[in-house]
């Protein structure tokens, strides 16, 4: 391992002069190590915590890396100052991690003091819309991939379990064909926003692609996951949507799937897309678990 991480210095002390901070990071364990000073340190404290984080940053530009094996990059602010992040993917003995390159751009920034509050505003926006969906605003695809492995992590280390949850509006072309694209586009953003109000609690929604959702549930009883998913479910049903000259409901099937030691991000979405193929093939407007 020594070896592995010198070979990593070895390379990237040649751009010491571009670089202030160097750190190799795990996403998926949140686990860093910093290279500054001419040594490597350890720390104790998850990567995020660098940035005055108390959680995993949203847009996790190291996950993205070693998820599409390519160089990522953003800005980040760190109290009072910005850093450009480059995090390049790499793997040591067989474990993937992330080189993360920080350059202090705090002085490239050529504005007055009253300013660098609104440049952080637009930084914080920039790295937030990179993760929410452009039609319903909630989470998107890429949020998915970066988050839950850090959360497959917790999760099996918590007393009471965690779920994914897969859901599918029931019937969606036909809300198409029938009342035109448009109004479908409501229909997703007003089922988005009701699962978003409802997984703020140690959880989350997002937008798994077309009429697919997917929802986390943090730290839940398996009594209480199942509660609330019918709870959704339930309040989809008694939507009334009005559009003009038009008035219909509609309904939704989930998927619920307990997390499990050994669980991958693909195993698990894999548990509650069966699941929810079950609830389909079941009548619908269920949930199966």
């Amino acid at each position: 391992m020594k070896d592995s991480y010198e070979k990593i210095l070895e390379k990237s002390i040649q751009h010491d002069k571009l670089y202030e901070i160097i750190r190799v990071v795990d996403p998926v364990t949140k686990e860093v190590l910093f290279y500054k000073d001419n040594e490597w340190n350890l720390t104790n404290e998850p990567c995020y915590v660098f940035w005055g984080y108390d959680a995993p940053c949203p847009n996790c530009t190291s996950m993205r890396a070693i998820n599409t094996n390519k160089n990522t990059f953003k800005i980040q602010y760190q109290l009072d100052k910005s850093y450009t992040v480059i995090s390049a993917p790499t793997t040591i003995d067989g474990r993937w991690v992330s080189i993360e390159l920080l350059s202090d751009a705090t002085n490239s920034i050529d504005m007055v003091d009253e300013t660098i509050s609104e440049m952080k505003k637009i930084i914080e926006k920039t790295n937030e819309l990179t993760i929410r969906d452009g039609l319903t605003k909630i989470y998107n695809r890429k949020f998915i991939d970066e988050q839950l492995p850090f959360q497959l992590t917790q999760a099996q280390n918590r007393k009471n379990p965690s779920f994914v949850v897969m859901g599918d509006i029931d019937y969606f072309k036909r809300v198409n064909d029938t009342y035109g694209h448009q109004i479908g586009d409501e229909v997703l953003k007003k089922v988005a926003e009701l699962l978003s109000k409802e997984c703020t609690l140690e959880g989350w929604a997002a937008r798994y692609g077309g009429e697919e959702f997917i929802l986390f549930l943090s730290n839940y009883s398996l009594e209480d996951a199942i509660e609330k998913i019918t709870h959704i479910k339930n309040q989809i049903q008694e939507t009334v949507f009005n559009f003009e000259k038009y008035s219909f409901s509609i309904t939704a099937s989930f998927g619920l799937a307990q997390i499990v030691v050994g669980d991958t991000p693909s195993t698990i979405i894999e548990k509650a897309d069966s699941l929810l193929y079950l609830a389909k093939n079941s009548g619908r407007n269920t949930v199966k678990y």
